[in-house]
């Protein structure tokens, strides 16, 4: 008896048919939600403060659990010790959320200015090819983490919804762009 297969490249051509309308529909909407978060930016960021304190919250529990779980394995202690600190992180996220906002943009900007400082001096002391890109990248995270820190604490509302709208826009644009693309690659392999 004598079965027919179809060619891995066939069967990739049938799923990038089937699915890059659905790719391309994906990166519009996260574009179109990306411009609604520029518009409301304060709005998304407590949003957002909310859903990652949940997240660390959920973390803490599971923590907490598996530490007992596996207690006779040893790591209790440092199990239960990182679940309840989850647990007040998420619960501060959580359930104060402007507080937690004010926190979030605060380590954001101590983390771009530390990425700054560190990128620069990494930079000027291995010099390596193309070390003039990895200069102006270090300077921007440095110049940027610096001003953001300057409008804390009331900046901090805009911070976290303003970055999180633009990484939705850029992933939005590529997403649209590669499903376009596999569209194109698809016609063109037929």
């Amino acid at each position: 008896m004598t079965t027919t297969q179809s060619s891995p490249n066939a069967a990739e051509a049938d799923l990038t048919r089937r699915d890059w309308g659905l790719a391309l529909g994906a990166g519009i909407a996260m574009i179109l939600l990306s411009l609604f978060m520029f518009v409301y930016p304060a709005a998304f960021g407590l949003a957002i403060t909310v859903i990652i304190g949940w997240v660390i919250l959920a973390a803490g529990v599971i923590q907490i659990v598996a530490g007992i779980a596996h207690r006779n394995e040893g790591g209790l202690w440092g199990n239960l010790i990182l679940g309840v600190i989850s647990l007040a992180a998420g619960f501060l996220l959580a359930f104060r959320p402007l507080a937690g906002t004010v926190t979030l943009a605060t380590l954001f900007c101590l983390w771009l200015i530390a990425d700054g400082l560190v990128g620069t001096i990494l930079t000027l002391v291995r010099r390596g090819p193309d070390w003039g890109w990895w200069l102006v990248s270090s300077l921007l995270s440095l110049i940027l983490g610096i001003v953001l820190f300057g409008t804390l604490p009331v900046g901090s509302f805009w911070i976290i919804g303003t970055f999180a709208a633009i990484t939705l826009l850029f992933r939005g644009l590529i997403l649209s762009v590669v499903s376009i693309e596999m569209r194109r690659r698809t016609r063109a392999a037929v």
